[in-house]
């Protein structure tokens, strides 16, 4: 199978064609041609382009009571960075962003600071 000039597009079709194969990544480049390296590149490619698209800003509800906070998410929508008009922000060292939209407790804000520890 030529392999230069393959665009994600192409992979697509040939990672679809692997998945209803019933076959292992190796039988399978094997059976068509492709180099299994290749084969994992662009399967993270591929993958990794599939996440960047869901991205996004998911927003969540904290609320407190009888002394315990819970956090939920009141829609599954996403919503853009310029939807919110943040009063802080909290960023974690694995690059997560949290920004607080409007006045919470001192016990939330620190349970939200102590999320990643």
């Amino acid at each position: 199978m030529k392999q230069k000039n393959l665009t994600l597009d192409t992979f697509k079709k040939i990672y679809a064609e692997w998945q209803a194969s019933d076959t292992t990544i190796r039988e399978f480049c094997r059976t068509i041609c492709f180099d299994e390296d290749k084969f994992y590149f662009w399967k993270k490619k591929l993958l990794d382009s599939r996440n960047a698209s869901s991205a996004g800003f998911i927003p969540v509800s904290m609320s407190q009571r009888n002394g315990k906070i819970s956090i939920s998410s009141p829609s599954a929508a996403r919503t853009s960075p310029q939807d919110c008009s943040p009063l802080c922000e909290i960023v974690y060292q694995n690059g997560v962003v949290i920004r607080i939209n409007r006045e919470m407790t001192l016990d939330m804000l620190r349970s939200l600071i102590l999320l990643c520890q």
